[in-house]
């Protein structure tokens, strides 16, 4: 009889477990990697499989906090920029706002950067905090022009 509840037990606890797998299988997966410590990068691919945008992002969740300021500096962006689209593959600066073609946009408490080049651009999104701390962003998306993103 030990033996059947057993068995019994074991079934029950692999048809939950399938029942949970069934669950996440109908959701689309998403593909991150950890760029940096605590930098999440995902990227978005053309039709043809070409890298052609890539969201980046600051871990929220951690096994020991949720941290709801997750915020990414200016420098850290660009260091990534950098990285992942070296100034020789961006080419000529589409805005010459500034040193760095970058433009700024204020709008109901929120800030978006804006880098444009001919090959590449930058957004970073955030919070206005001019008085406080400027140019801190919970997001940016690099963006490869000359390809196809559907993402």
């Amino acid at each position: 009889m030990t033996k059947l509840k057993i068995i019994c037990m074991t079934s029950l606890l692999i048809l939950a477990t399938d029942l949970q797998k069934d669950k996440l299988h109908r959701l689309r997966s998403v593909e991150t990697y950890e760029i940096q410590s605590g930098i999440l990068s995902m990227p978005i691919y053309s039709e043809a499989g070409e890298l052609c945008s890539i969201v980046l992002e600051k871990r929220h969740v951690s096994s020991e906090s949720v941290d709801l300021d997750a915020e990414m500096s200016r420098e850290e962006l660009y260091g990534i920029f950098d990285e992942l689209a070296p100034r020789s593959e961006r080419s000529q600066s589409k805005l010459n706002l500034e040193d760095n073609g970058e433009t700024s946009l204020f709008d109901g408490g929120t800030l978006t950067t804006i880098a444009e080049y001919e090959n590449v651009s930058i957004q970073m999104h955030g919070k206005d905090k001019r008085e406080i701390l400027p140019g801190h962003y919970v997001a940016a998306v690099i963006h490869w022009k000359k390809r196809n993103c559907h993402g």
